[in-house]
């Protein structure tokens, strides 16, 4: 049952709930515009600082956010979540198989999710659109990254 709500109890930190912030109503941006926010109906200012702006992304799971951000040198960036799992879905419109559907809270919205990346990637490719699980991006910005066992340390210096 957890699975197919895709939200898995037992694989999340035992003090997540401590170290989580709270969306609140009050944060919900109404004058937030760019080329983001004209696909999306709700918006966030999760720092209300506009440095950081949480999108609802409908369908794969219930309350899924995306963060969208500008980062060193004026580069935006969406991180999508499960809204796909890969680049290819967004760059090419396609949904996920039907078997995947199974597992998503409304496959109606996913599809539609899937369609309004489509079309930022189509209208600002200047923005990069990162899914949680695409190995694509991994590959791009491995190069910067080392592991030790310590863990993952990653440097931007070329």
């Amino acid at each position: 049952k957890a699975l197919l709500n895709g939200f898995v109890s037992s694989l999340m930190p035992k003090d997540f709930v401590d170290r989580s912030l709270l969306i609140e109503e009050k944060q919900k941006l109404s004058g937030f515009t760019s080329r983001i926010s004209e696909h999306f109906e709700f918006c966030y200012d999760v720092f209300e600082d506009g440095s950081l702006v949480a999108i609802e992304l409908p369908g794969h799971a219930k309350g899924q956010l995306g963060l969208f951000m500008q980062i060193e040198g004026g580069q935006e960036v969406f991180m999508v979540a499960d809204s796909c799992w890969v680049s290819k879905s967004y760059k090419e419109n396609i949904g996920p198989s039907k078997i995947a559907h199974l597992i998503t809270k409304n496959p109606t919205s996913y599809d539609e999710t899937i369609a309004k990346l489509h079309q930022i990637y189509k209208n600002s490719p200047e923005i990069e659109i990162i899914p949680s699980h695409c190995g694509d991006f991994f590959k791009k910005y491995a190069k910067h990254c080392r592991w030790d066992f310590d863990g993952l340390a990653c440097s931007h210096h070329h």
